[in-house]
C-alpha cells in the first residue's frame, strides 16, 4: 500500500515543484523584462534629449550662418561704395602728399621719467591741477 501511495503521490508532487519552479521563472523573467524595459525608456529619453539639443544647435548654425552671409553682403556694398568713389576722386588724388615731417627720436633715447625723478613723490607736480592728493 505504501508503494501504492508513493507511486500516486510522488508524480504529483513532481508536477507541484516543476509548477512552482515554473512561475519563479516566469516571475524573475517578467522582473528582467520590467528591468530592460526601464532602460530602453532611459535610453529613448536620452536620445530624445540629444536629438532636441542637435535641433538647437542646428537652429544656431543656421542663424549664424544668414548672419554671416549678411556681413559678407554688407562687406560687398561697402567695398562697391569704396571702389565707386575712388573711381570719382581719381587715381592722381588718391595718392597721398608727402610732407617734410621733423623724424620723432628713438623711443629707446626718450627719458620719459627725467622730470618725476627730481620731484618728490608726495607733493603735486606744478602742472598737476590737482590741489589735494586723491583718495
Amino acid at each position: 500500500m505504501a508503494i501504492i501511495l508513493i507511486l500516486i503521490l510522488v508524480p504529483g508532487l513532481v508536477r507541484a515543484t516543476a509548477l512552482e519552479q515554473l512561475r519563479d521563472m516566469r516571475h524573475k523573467m517578467r522582473i528582467e523584462f520590467e528591468r530592460q524595459r526601464k532602460e530602453r525608456n532611459i535610453v529613448r529619453q536620452g536620445q530624445d534629449i540629444a536629438n532636441s539639443r542637435l535641433a538647437t544647435l542646428l537652429q544656431i548654425i543656421k542663424i549664424m550662418k544668414t548672419k554671416i552671409e549678411a556681413q559678407d553682403l554688407r562687406l560687398a556694398q561697402f567695398e562697391q561704395q569704396l571702389a565707386n568713389v575712388a573711381a570719382r576722386i581719381g587715381p592722381a588724388q588718391l595718392q597721398t602728399e608727402h610732407h617734410d615731417t621733423p623724424a620723432l627720436e628713438p623711443a629707446s633715447t626718450i627719458d620719459f621719467f627725467d622730470d618725476a625723478a627730481e620731484e618728490p613723490l608726495t607733493q603735486p607736480r606744478p602742472d598737476s591741477n590737482l590741489s589735494s592728493p586723491i583718495m
